[in-house]
């Protein structure tokens, strides 16, 4: 497994290979699976009784092994290594002097100087009981009858908004229809379970869906909560810290995903959700901006631990020791106010995308051949056409396949000129739709008639945005995004996709300009030299 020099529990398993010196070489799978038959994180691990001056290290996140165990830019010095809690970070020379430079120079985020504290989520031990979806004032869903959905009355005061995973977007306007059945109370001593004759008075709808359900609480951990707080969360910890100012960071993805909750409206869901405290909002909203910029990301994504699909795991564990720069109080300002006016703009941005995509969703859908975007690869009646003299079957089955080598070939060469950073771009011009990778033309001769091309031009842009994320996409997957296309008669929606699209294109140019300005700035607080900002710029 390659999870022990990552997670906290192999902090005494390391402190004894580092003591004698054992580990001799590493070789990890990332979150290559290298089993069918089970999901695992697979690494290498080879020992020796002699001691080893270094760790010897490659990755293989494609499966694939090339490496020269002679290169000293893959040898990790021991003395490098930490023989407390922090987890081993095993990166060629160049990546470890900057890691190096900034741990030095920084602060770390759990330093007392940069936030009050890092921490997780509420633990109900009953979510499927105190997890209820809003449906409107007063009125909820309820799932805790193992999957049957019933409304519920239940007293809106008693109530608050939980965020998860999916809401905690980066500069999200933290917004949900998942609401947590409190049953707490704040007061001079923080926060404080209310009694069950404070809720029977109080909140007499709230305190009958509990004792509906008071069996199953009880019983919770083997009858642990057998008693008269029977109805209390699984456990104790946070539950005085949800109605703080905070950040929100999100725990499985594949970048950091830092939000902000200014006013303490939101509890935060278990593990989740990690939740960050500072003493005042300049201080959040800064956090907010750094986080969310490339070099916490790009130290983030080496140290923490892989999981499938390229997610990492956001827990305190691999978010507490990303470097802070130090930054006079003016910067500090400038950077709040860059942040949270993304903040404004991606609500924005998100709420166009709703208003599109609910407008969508009355459309006919048609999925269109390959060939209509890549005219080289041909339909079988073209093939056949141009097939052997043989029989009607045999034809058809030729043509099938030759149309099936061709388009494998003709997506091989778009994935070639598809690069990364990626940005795809859609345009039209003289009834031609037409894609462009970082200014390369990469897909053209697709030709629209007048009434449809700018509301396919719409569609593509909505289809494009969701691949923004910062690698080259698929290729196969571009081309079935872009041919599932949706029609209307409707000349009024599709008017109102068109402007609403030319409105997202500008808000999202804003958020580029502004996210570009907010992330010089902060290069120049790391002190990036050139050569660093380009080993940042890599995925």
């Amino acid at each position: 497994m390659n999870t022990e020099r990552h997670f906290e529990y192999g902090a005494a398993l390391r402190s004894f290979i580092h003591e004698g010196q054992y580990l001799d070489r590493w070789i990890d799978f990332k979150s290559f699976q290298v089993f069918e038959e089970a999901t695992t994180y697979t690494a290498l691990q080879f020992f020796t009784r002699s001691r080893n001056p270094s760790v010897r290290f490659a990755l293989a996140p494609d499966g694939a092994l090339s490496t020269d165990w002679r290169d000293a830019a893959w040898h990790v010095p021991y003395a490098e290594l930490s023989t407390g809690d922090d987890t081993w970070v095993f990166l060629p020379e160049n990546e470890r002097r900057l890691v190096r430079r900034l741990s030095h120079e920084c602060l770390r985020l759990d330093d007392p100087l940069v936030t009050i504290q890092i921490f997780q989520g509420l633990i109900t031990s009953a979510d499927h009981i105190y997890h209820l979806k809003r449906l409107r004032a007063g009125l909820y869903e309820s799932r805790a009858k193992r999957g049957n959905a019933r409304q519920i009355e239940i007293e809106d005061a008693i109530m608050r908004p939980l965020i998860s995973g999916t809401e905690a977007d980066r500069y999200a306007e933290l917004e949900t229809e998942l609401y947590l059945l409190f049953p707490y109370e704040s007061n001079e001593r923080g926060m404080s379970l209310l009694s069950a004759i404070e809720l029977s008075r109080e909140f007499p709808l709230a305190w009958d869906y509990l004792r509906q359900h008071e069996q199953e609480l009880r019983d919770r951990e083997g009858g642990s909560f057998d008693d008269e707080q029977w109805y209390r969360f699984g456990r104790n910890q946070n539950i005085d810290k949800q109605n703080l100012p905070k950040l929100a960071v999100a725990q499985t993805v594949q970048h950091l995903e830092v939000s902000c909750d200014l006013q303490g409206e939101f509890c935060l869901n278990n593990v989740r959700v990690n939740g960050i405290l500072c003493e005042d909002q300049d201080n959040l909203l800064f956090l907010m901006g750094i986080l969310n910029s490339p070099v916490p990301d790009w130290i983030f994504r080496r140290s923490s631990a892989p999981k499938s699909g390229g997610f990492f795991e956001a827990n305190k564990q691999f978010i507490a020791p990303l470097p802070i720069p130090h930054a006079p109080i003016a910067d500090k300002r400038w950077v709040g106010t860059q942040a949270l006016e993304l903040t404004a703009l991606h609500g924005r941005f998100r709420q166009l995308i709703w208003d599109i995509e609910h407008r969508l969703e009355v459309c006919d859908n048609e999925k269109r051949s390959e060939d209509w975007l890549l005219p080289a690869v041909g339909s079988i009646e073209d093939w056949k056409r141009r097939a052997p003299e043989m029989g009607a079957r045999l034809r058809t089955q030729w043509a099938k396949e030759k149309r099936s080598r061709q388009l494998s070939e003709e997506l091989a060469s778009l994935q070639m000129r598809f690069s990364s950073p990626i940005q795809l771009r859609p345009h039209l011009a003289n009834g031609e739709l037409s894609i462009e990778s970082n200014g390369v033309v990469v897909i053209d001769h697709v030709f629209v008639s007048a009434d449809e091309g700018a509301f396919l031009l719409a569609q593509w842009k909505l289809s494009l945005w969701d691949l923004a994320s910062g690698a080259a996409p698929i290729a196969s997957k571009v081309i079935d995004l872009l041919r599932n296309v949706k029609l209307s008669g409707n000349t009024v929606l599709k008017a109102q996709v068109v402007e609403m699209t030319e409105q997202a294109s500008t808000v999202r140019n804003r958020i580029d300009t502004v996210e570009q300005e907010l992330n010089d700035r902060i290069a120049e607080l790391y002190h990036l030299t050139p050569d660093e900002r380009a080993l940042i710029a890599t995925v």
